[in-house]
C-alpha cells in the first residue's frame, strides 16, 4: 500500500490529529522521505571540513535514490526512526492477518481490554489494509474515542509498531519488526493446528522463516491446549531457546462462541447475509489450498459443493458459506455467492453461536467448533491429494466426528442431518479449557499479574550458532557431529534454499534447529548516512 499521507481507514481528522500527536507524528517529529526531508538535511551540518559535509550530503542524496526505489527501504527505515522514540506506555497495537479484519483471538482480547478498561486509560490501534466504509465489523465501534484505525505500512502503523507498549497479533509482523526490551509481544496464533505447520510443512523449504522469528520474539504466546503449544514450539525450532511465556488456558476466539448475544444476530449478521431465523442453519467453511504464497481459487467447486449441500438438507435448514481469509479475495466480488457467503470481516466464532451444523475440511474452525457442543461433518472430499500436498498431525481415522470423503457420502448424511451426534471425544484432548472466560484469563495475567496456567519450553544449555553459507555434503556432516554435545546447535541458513541443497537439509538430526536468513539490519535516514556508506 504504502505509506500514506491521508487516513482513509475510519478514523476522523481529529481523531487522526490525535493519533499522530501520541505517536509523536507532527510538524517537528514526523519522518519524511525524499525531497521532503532535504531542507532538514541542510542543518545537518556536523563537520567543520566542506569535504566531509560534502560527502555527507552525497550520502543523503543516496538514501533518496534507495527510497524512492524500494518500499521495503522506505518502511524499515521509517521504522528504525521511530524506535528511537519512547515508548507509549498506554497504547495497544492490534493486528489479525496481517489487517485484513478485526477478528480473532486479538479482536476477543480488545473487547475484554475495553470491557475492564472502564475509565479508558489504553489507546487501541487496530490495523486495516483495507477501506473500513466496506467493513461491518468495524462500523461496530467507529464511535469508540479511544480507537484508532492505521493503514498498514502507513508512518502511524511503522511508529505504533515502534512505540507501542503492547503488541497483539495473530500471524507476524513484518520481517524488519524486532521487538524493543519495554514492549510485551502476545502472538495468539489462529488456530489448533490439524494441518502442519512450519518445517513440517511440504512445500518450499523455509516458508515459516518470519514466522519464527516472530515467535521467539514474543513476550506470550497464547495456546488452547497442551497440543497446539507443542507443535507451535517444535514446528518453528523454537523448544529449548524460546524465553517467552506460552499460556495454556483456552482461547480468547472461542469465548465469542459461548457469549455472544442475540443482538449481533440482528445487528450485524443479518445485515451481511440472508438469515432466515425461522431455519436452522449450516455453516460451510472449508480452508485454502496450495502453499502460503500461492492459494489456489476454488470459487467453481466450492459453488458446486453449495449447491449439494443445499439440494440434500432438509427443508427446514439454510446454509451459509465462510472461506478462510486466503480464500477470501476470490468470492468477494463473485455474484454467484451472493446472499450466502459471510463477510470475511466478521468473526466466525461470534457467528457460531447461531450456526446448528458446522461442515468443514482441515480447518480448525472444528476445533473451536467443540466448545458449542453442536454437529460437526468434515467433508474431505480431496483427502488423497490435500494430505499428499500437506499433510496432518492428527490421523483422520481416529477423529470420532463423521469423515466424507465423496459427494455421495455427504448428500446420504445430510438427509439425516437431525440424527447426528454433538458428543466428541475429541473435546477432552481440545477443548477442555474452553469455558467461556479465556480473555479475562489471559488479560488478567498480562496487565494484573494473575496466575494463569503456563508451559516453560526452554532449557539452561547454552546455544551454538553455526553460519554455514551454502550447505554442502561435508558441512552436514560436520554439522550432525555437534548434535552430541549437550547444547543447543542452531543452524543460521540463508534464506532460500537451493535444489542442490535440499538432501542435505533432509540429512539433519532432528535436534538441530534451522533458521532462514529474513529481513534487513534496521536503520534510519542518519544512521544509514554514518554507517551503511
Amino acid at each position: 500500500m504504502g505509506l500514506k499521507e491521508d487516513f482513509r481507514n475510519g478514523t476522523t481528522l481529529e481523531q487522526r490529529l490525535k493519533l499522530k500527536a501520541k505517536l509523536g507524528l507532527n510538524i517537528n517529529t514526523e519522518y519524511k522521505f525524499g525531497n521532503k526531508s532535504k531542507k532538514i538535511n541542510k542543518l545537518n551540518q556536523v563537520f567543520l571540513d566542506q569535504n566531509l559535509n560534502n560527502s555527507f550530503d552525497k550520502f543523503y542524496k543516496n538514501f533518496d535514490k534507495e527510497v524512492s526505489k524500494r518500499k521495503s527501504f522506505q518502511y524499515k527505515t521509517a521504522y528504525g526512526h521511530f524506535r528511537k522514540l519512547p515508548i507509549i506506555e498506554n497504547m495497544i497495537m492490534y493486528e489479525t492477518f496481517h489487517g485484513n479484519s478485526m477478528t480473532d483471538n486479538p479482536f476477543a482480547l480488545f473487547l475484554e481490554i475495553v470491557k475492564q478498561d472502564t475509565e479508558k486509560k489504553y489507546t487501541h490501534v487496530w490495523v486495516l489494509s483495507h477501506n473500513p466504509e466496506e467493513d461491518i465489523q468495524v462500523q461496530r465501534f467507529t464511535g469508540m474515542e479511544n480507537l484508532y484505525f492505521v493503514d498498514l505500512y502507513s508512518d502511524e502503523y511503522l511508529s505504533a509498531i515502534a512505540r507501542a507498549k503492547f503488541l497483539i497479533n495473530n500471524t507476524s509482523f513484518p520481517p524488519y519488526f524486532f521487538r524493543r526490551d519495554e514492549q510485551v509481544y502476545i502472538n495468539t496464533w489462529h488456530g489448533t493446528p490439524l494441518k502442519t505447520l512450519g518445517k513440517d510443512m511440504a512445500g518450499s523449504y523455509g516458508q515459516h522463516k518470519n514466522l519464527a522469528r516472530n515467535f521467539l520474539q514474543t513476550t506470550h504466546i497464547l495456546s488452547p491446549n497442551h497440543f497446539t503449544g507443542e507443535k507451535i514450539v517444535y514446528s518453528h525450532d523454537i523448544d529449548g531457546v524460546y524465553q517467552g511465556e506460552v499460556i495454556e488456558e483456552g482461547y480468547p476466539r472461542i469465548d465469542l462462541a459461548q457469549t455472544t448475544s442475540a443482538k449481533y444476530l440482528d445487528d450485524v449478521l443479518m445485515k451481511d447475509v440472508e438469515f432466515d431465523k425461522n431455519k436452522k442453519t449450516v455453516l460451510y467453511a472449508p480452508t485454502w489450498r496450495g502453499e502460503v504464497d500461492n492459494v489456489g481459487n476454488i470459487n467453481n467447486e466450492l459453488l458446486q459443493k453449495v449447491f449439494l449441500m443445499k439440494k440434500s438438507l432438509p427443508n427446514n435448514y439454510q446454509i451459509l458459506l465462510k472461506v478462510h481469509p486466503l480464500l477470501y479475495k476470490y468470492v468477494k466480488n463473485d455474484n454467484r455467492f451472493e446472499n450466502i457467503v459471510i463477510s470475511d470481516y466478521l468473526d466466525i466464532n461470534e457467528i457460531s453461536a447461531f450456526i446448528d451444523v458446522l461442515i468443514t475440511d482441515y480447518s480448525s474452525a472444528f476445533i473451536d467448533f467443540l466448545a458449542t457442543k453442536k454437529p460437526i461433518i468434515l467433508f474431505q472430499y480431496d483427502q488423497e491429494q490435500y494430505l499428499a500436498d500437506r499433510g496432518v498431525y492428527i490421523p483422520l481415522d481416529q477423529l470420532s466426528m463423521p469423515i466424507v470423503t465423496s459427494d455421495a457420502e455427504l448428500e446420504k448424511l445430510l438427509q439425516n442431518v437431525d440424527s447426528l451426534t454433538s458428543e466428541y471425544i475429541e473435546f477432552n484432548e481440545f477443548a477442555y479449557t474452553q469455558e467461556g472466560n479465556s480473555s479475562q484469563k489471559v488479560i488478567n495475567h498480562i496487565f494484573k499479574n494473575q496466575n494463569v496456567e503456563t508451559v516453560n519450553y526452554s532449557n539452561s544449555l547454552k546455544n551454538v550458532l553455526i553460519w554455514t553459507g551454502e550447505l554442502t555434503k561435508e558441512k552436514i556432516g560436520q554439522i550432525n557431529n555437534l548434535s552430541g554435545l549437550h547444547k543447543n546447535i542452531l543452524l543460521w541458513h540463508p534464506a532460500k534454499v537451493s535444489v542442490e541443497e535440499e538432501p542435505f537439509i533432509k540429512k539433519l538430526k532432528n535436534n538441530i534447529k534451522i533458521f532462514y536468513n529474513v529481513g534487513e539490519i534496521v536503520f534510519d535516514q542518519k544512521d544509514y548516512v554514518l554507517l551503511c556508506q
